[in-house]
């Protein structure tokens, strides 16, 4: 099967949701996580994003259809250099995106999370930032 290919996309969202953040960092995670969607998954796969609101904050869902992760390794993924499952580690890749999104999004005070069932069942990583104020937007 071949990986990393052409795969199939969609955005879905409630069109703005106002948030105080900088547009190149918050590019720059969006970047990483689409482009490891479609990395990690199988040609024609399907990835997905969304935007939403969730309570004070904005929240972007990135889910794919991609070879998943252990659950074993969910914990040390947004560490520097990890590279999770040696399947993951045959990916070109440092092992750094996922660190430098969770630093972007926290430092703006958001979170980034991660889950995914493990083998083929796919990944969906969530940013939350928080929603900007009346008197920011």
């Amino acid at each position: 099967q071949a990986w990393g290919g052409a795969v199939r996309s969609g955005v879905a969202g409630p069109g703005v949701v106002p948030v105080e953040a900088d547009p190149a960092r918050i590019e720059q995670v969006l970047m990483t996580l689409v482009g490891n969607a479609v990395k990690y998954s199988p040609t024609g796969g399907l990835v997905s994003v969304a935007v939403s609101r969730e309570n004070d904050a904005a929240a972007v869902i990135v889910r794919d259809q991609g070879i998943g992760i252990p659950p074993e390794d969910l914990p040390t993924l947004a560490r520097p250099f990890a590279r999770g499952s040696s399947r993951a580690r045959t990916f070109a890749g440092m092992g750094i995106g996922l660190y430098l999104s969770k630093l972007v999004a926290e430092g703006h005070g958001g979170s980034l999370q991660v889950h995914s069932d493990g083998g083929d069942r796919g990944t969906t990583v969530t940013v939350t930032i928080p929603v900007a104020s009346a008197e920011e937007r």
